[in-house]
């Protein structure tokens, strides 16, 4: 049988047994809460970067639209001057292989003679 010193000495370790299981478990709720304001934080944070992120990609778009217009503008300009160009009389000089005199057309001063050779035109002297 037990005496009653060794069952209230039971009782107290008993006791302190339950109250250090008390204090732990409110340390586990104050770092729950803790973990759980990180995580609000970091969820808000990710929030705004993925507005910033669709913004970004809105921006993007409508610049490369852009692009892509003023790429169109930049090749029909092109196709204009190239007609123009067309239309204009070829220098006699040329025409006999001869070097273009002051003041005629030199294929070699063509500042457009990089797109002539892109479209397969070439001048031969």
């Amino acid at each position: 049988m037990r005496t009653p010193l060794i069952m209230l000495n039971d009782l107290e370790s008993l006791s302190a047994n339950i109250n250090r299981l008390l204090h732990s478990v409110e340390a586990g709720k104050g770092a729950l809460a803790d973990r759980e304001a990180q995580l609000a934080r970091v969820r808000g944070e990710r929030d705004e970067a993925m507005t910033a992120a669709l913004a970004l990609r809105a921006e993007r778009d409508r610049l490369r639209d852009e692009r892509d217009a003023l790429l169109a503008k930049i090749e029909d300009a092109q196709v204009k001057l190239n007609a123009i160009l067309e239309k204009l009389p070829v220098p006699r000089a040329m025409e006999h292989g001869e070097p273009a005199r002051q003041g005629e057309f030199d294929p070699r001063d063509d500042p457009h003679a990089h797109v002539r050779q892109a479209e397969g035109e070439t001048y031969e002297r």
